[in-house]
């Protein structure tokens, strides 16, 4: 389909998916008495995570047993149990988003701002971590320099596409009809970008690159 140029397949950091462990269990009463607000915060915390339902819960859920970890470390909590709670947190986040779709991935992340989520995960590895995983993954902030680059990599992408391009196999119509029924969809030829706003989509990922983790993952 198309002719044009073909996109060299591109790595970029990501954060590495976490061990599956279990989250770790409630504050033991030596660490925070059941009495601390906090310990019980917590407790309620882990308990919702665990029945989560959808995304909004996850990221609810995420945040809750996040302020309460923070709290329970201005009580004393000692930074060893802190940094294994938290990675259990991180392998049960990414075990919940892990276990969607490619199609479910690619939506969600659309309802949530991402531009042209079609354009990343293209070199993930059978049994890889997707990068949508980790740009879902709501124990990582927004502005972390791994999400950037992952929606850097897609601007670019969609940049090259509006040049002319075919990446993958694909042209821009071809994108434009997969994106078709995602939240934020715009019709093919509403994109209008200047040659400075392509200049600029691709120093942000340069940049986002430079600032990241020296950990690499296929996009």
């Amino acid at each position: 389909m198309g002719s044009g140029a073909k996109s060299k397949h591109a790595s970029y950091p990501v954060a590495p998916a976490e061990p599956a462990t279990a989250v770790a269990p409630p504050v033991p009463a030596s660490e925070a008495p059941a009495a601390s607000a906090a310990g019980e915060a917590y407790t309620e915390a882990l308990s919702e995570l665990e029945g989560v339902q959808d995304y909004e819960g996850l990221t609810q859920a995420t945040a809750a047993v996040l302020e309460a970890q923070s709290a329970l470390l201005d009580e004393g909590w000692p930074p060893q149990l802190a940094a294994e709670a938290l990675k259990g947190l991180k392998a049960q986040t990414a075990d919940y988003l892990g276990n969607l779709s490619i199609e479910e991935l690619q939506e969600l992340a659309a309802a949530q701002g991402f531009e042209h989520p079609s354009l990343v995960g293209w070199n993930t590895p059978p049994g890889g971590q997707h990068p949508l995983v980790h740009w879902l993954d709501p124990v990582y902030g927004p502005e972390s320099a791994s999400k950037l680059a992952i929606q850097a990599k897609a601007a670019e992408r969609y940049a090259q596409l509006a040049a002319g391009q075919t990446l993958n196999g694909l042209t821009l119509a071809d994108v434009t009809a997969q994106e078709a029924g995602l939240p934020g969809h715009h019709p093919l030829g509403s994109w209008q970008a200047t040659p400075a706003e392509v200049v600029g989509a691709m120093t942000s990922f340069s940049q986002a690159l430079a600032e990241a983790p020296p950990i690499k993952a296929s996009g």
